[in-house]
């Protein structure tokens, strides 16, 4: 017995209709692992990275990078605060988690303000305490070395040429 393939224009329309609803379903409703990872509260593109309270840079300090935002700095900056946190410790770690703790407490007020962030990824920490000083970190001599590197900044040279001596001038 042959089946009939024919169908009405009806019954074309609705099976069209069917065809297009699965396809969007399956375009738009497909997870993409950054959608998976922030749907399980985890957090893809600033962090991931290990905690390091040795380090002289605060994003390292906190497990980082230049691109987490400011969730993710408040997110690290809690877990690591607590797990660090003096009175959480035992008595013989307390020295060393204070200093840890202070560490982290720092870079949370610097990288959660946006103003002092700017200023520390542009011109580092030596510019930050610059400007806290009420120094223009570019003038001082931190410009355009930045990236929130120890020590940040560095030393600027003017060249003048033409003329009698000529020569560098070093600030």
């Amino acid at each position: 017995r042959r089946h009939d393939t024919t169908q009405t224009p009806a019954a074309m329309r609705q099976t069209q209709g069917i065809h297009l609803l699965l396809i969007y379903l399956l375009v738009f409703t497909h997870t993409s692992p950054y959608a998976e990872s922030k749907r399980r509260g985890g957090d893809s593109g600033g962090g991931n990275k290990k905690p390091n309270p040795k380090s002289d840079n605060y994003y390292q300090v906190l497990g980082l990078s230049k691109s987490s935002t400011s969730k993710q700095i408040k997110s690290a900056y809690r877990k690591l605060a607590l797990q660090y946190h003096p009175d959480k410790v035992e008595e013989k770690d307390k020295d060393e988690a204070e200093q840890t703790f202070v560490k982290i407490s720092e870079a949370y007020a610097v990288l959660s303000d946006e103003e002092k962030r700017k200023i520390y990824d542009k011109y580092g920490k030596n510019g930050l305490e610059a400007h806290e000083r009420g120094q223009d970190p570019g003038a001082a001599g931190f410009g355009g070395f930045g990236g929130g590197g120890p020590g940040g900044g560095g030393q600027q040279f003017h060249f003048s040429h033409g003329g009698g001596g000529g020569g560098a001038h070093f600030d």
